[in-house]
């Protein structure tokens, strides 16, 4: 049993004629003429995509069949069309199957996943008022940068913000056009409260200044004269302003206050003097400096500028004399000096009629004068 196949000679495309030929010995039959119809495949084509990192891709089957049936792989999908959302890059392939004659093809697209850039940028802390530099480190090539809040386009930017804020950059790859973000935080820490007392102080006393402040475990810097204790017992000649500095010993940050010794000059007072005979008086003035004086005389009290005295011998008195506005006072002082009086002693005599006596001036005192 044999066959052998003619091509068809009738115009058919695609189409061959098969006979079969029976021999038996020397003698052979051999069988009418079959055509045999070969359907087309179908074609099948697919477009390639290339996506970022954690994007998606729509693929669609083009073919040449009207009445297709479709099957990707990997998926399963029987769609004309897939989105899909590879991890890495792929290549999807579709069966295209022409439902009539059951004829098949493929086709295949690739999706290329290209990874998204790293963005890291710093952190930083500050005190308020300060500045802080954030820098945006990446993988992409040819990057470029987009900042949030600020709209910077710079690798690095300087900010100075009034509270802890969060700053995002957004890092586009020149060649990929893939982006991605990063975020650094700009922690501000308030800067500790701080205040002098102020004080008035006469010439040659001293004042008390005492920091206070918000800070914890706090460090003091005084200026003028370098102390570092809360408190400084100052004695300036003429007014002048302290300031402090105190840092916080738990986030750094300083601030400083000021508190002001106000130095009242002391009344000049002047007390004359005097010198008396035993029984006498003498007047004692305080001649001074202020407008608004007060007076306290020692010994005697007296209230007055001005006092009568009547010692019985030499005595220095003292007036303190108090400017009534700011307090301050002084003291000077002035002597009376008290000279005794000459002892005198004159001889009596007894005379007759017509007759004479001297009489003699005894006296204690030295280069003396006489009247009689």
């Amino acid at each position: 049993l044999t066959n052998s196949a003619v091509d068809a000679e009738d115009g058919v495309d695609a189409a061959h004629g098969y006979a079969c030929v029976i021999s038996i010995g020397t003698c052979s039959v051999t069988s009418t003429l079959v055509s045999l119809t070969v359907n087309p495949l179908p074609t099948a084509s697919v477009n390639s995509a290339t996506i970022c990192a954690g994007g998606s891709a729509t693929l669609t089957a083009t073919t040449s069949t009207g009445s297709p049936s479709y099957l990707w792989s990997p998926g399963g999908a029987t769609t004309a069309s897939i989105t899909v959302l590879p991890a890495s890059t792929t290549t999807y392939t579709v069966t295209v199957t022409e439902t009539t004659t059951l004829c098949a093809n493929s086709g295949s697209g690739i999706v290329t996943v290209n990874p998204l850039p790293t963005a890291n940028v710093n952190s930083a802390t500050i005190c308020a008022g300060g500045s802080a530099t954030l820098i945006a480190t990446t993988s992409a090539s040819s990057p470029s940068y987009l900042w949030s809040p600020g709209g910077a386009t710079t690798a690095s930017i300087t900010v100075s913000p009034a509270s802890t804020t969060t700053y995002t950059v957004m890092v586009t790859d020149g060649t990929t056009l893939c982006a991605n973000s990063g975020s650094g935080t700009v922690t501000v820490y308030p800067l500790p409260t701080v205040s002098v007392n102020s004080q008035a102080i006469c010439a040659g006393g001293s004042a008390t200044l005492t920091a206070t402040t918000s800070a914890s475990s706090p460090g003091y810097l005084w200026s003028p004269g370098g102390a570092t204790t809360a408190s400084i017992t100052v004695s300036p000649a003429s007014t002048t302003t302290y300031t402090v500095t105190v840092t916080d010993g738990s986030t750094s940050c300083a601030n400083s206050g000021s508190g002001t010794v106000t130095v009242y000059p002391l009344p000049t007072v002047s007390v004359n003097s005097a010198t008396i005979c035993a029984g006498g008086s003498a007047t004692l003035t305080a001649t001074t400096s202020t407008g608004s004086p007060s007076y306290l005389w020692s010994p005697g009290g007296a209230t007055t500028a001005s006092i009568t005295v009547s010692p019985s011998s030499t005595t220095t008195y003292t007036v303190t004399v108090t400017e009534t506005t700011t307090l301050c006072a002084n003291s000077g002082s002035g002597t009376v000096t008290v000279n005794p009086l000459p002892t005198v002693s004159v001889n009596s005599a007894t005379i007759c009629a017509g007759g004479s006596a001297t009489l003699t001036a005894t006296t204690s005192a030295s280069s003396p004068s006489y009247l009689w």
